[in-house]
């Protein structure tokens, strides 16, 4: 399943981050195909979301960079300038009436209204984490192993890191 997740929104503009990521790509390895009514992300040849849009966008001012975390980031601009329930067809919507409620309601009932929801997203997040495939476990150790190897590659001399790689060898 292909999903998004909302960073931040504006009546203009939307921002929205692959979710599911194993890796931390590198701006190379980033492919992103805005079409009005579809969006395509490529990482390193995988496809990571791809799918048709709830709304239509501005293809020539949306566009995309990399976060201060290292990972994709793209801006939408809106056609319609309205809160979106969502980014992709099929996806979890949320609910609009709260983003407009802030302007009605008091402060104590916003604040429930919230909190429910708040309690509503950790448990769908709690199910997520239960049910993450064996495959998702194995991308972010083999990902988190060559982040290792990378830096040791970085910081170390051939020499070094052929005398630490057979050291680690021995012990394994």
């Amino acid at each position: 399943r292909f999903r998004v997740r909302c960073a931040r929104e504006d009546k203009k503009e939307i921002n929205v981050r692959p979710r599911n990521l194993c890796i931390i790509p590198k701006r190379d390895d980033v492919e992103v195909e805005f079409l009005s009514r579809e969006l395509r992300v490529h990482v390193a040849g995988k496809t990571v979301v791809e799918g048709k849009l709830k709304n239509l966008i501005i293809t020539d001012e949306s566009t995309w960079y990399m976060d201060t975390y290292g990972l994709p980031e793209l801006l939408l601009a809106k056609q319609d300038h309205d809160w979106w329930a969502g980014v992709i067809e099929g996806d979890a919507e949320i609910e609009v009436d709260i983003l407009e409620g802030e302007k009605f309601l008091d402060d104590k009932m916003m604040d429930r209204l919230k909190a429910r929801k708040a309690k509503e997203k950790e448990e769908e997040v709690k199910n997520q984490v239960e049910t993450a495939s064996l495959e998702t476990l194995r991308d972010l150790y083999t990902a988190k192993i060559q982040r290792e190897k990378e830096m040791y590659e970085k910081h170390f001399d051939r020499r070094a890191f052929s005398l630490w790689t057979r050291l680690t060898r021995k012990k394994a």
